[in-house]
């Protein structure tokens, strides 16, 4: 599972909902045309609400390990 960084911040810079938890980003997301592997990505974050898209990047980079 690859996602751009680039391809995370395109979708979510006009997500205006912050805070806001996986499944609100992932519909967020679907609704804006984001592939389905983004889709998926965002709805198998850990669940909790995450404050701006470089919080989600940042989780996202740290379930991916070095």
């Amino acid at each position: 599972m690859h996602i751009e960084t680039a391809e995370i911040v395109t979708t979510l810079s006009r997500f205006d909902q912050w805070p806001a938890r996986p499944h609100a980003l992932a519909r967020y997301a679907e609704d804006t045309g984001a592939d389905d592997l983004l889709v998926g990505v965002l709805r198998s974050l850990p669940d909790h609400a995450y404050t701006d898209v470089d919080d989600v990047r940042t989780t996202l980079a740290n379930l991916s390990g070095p």
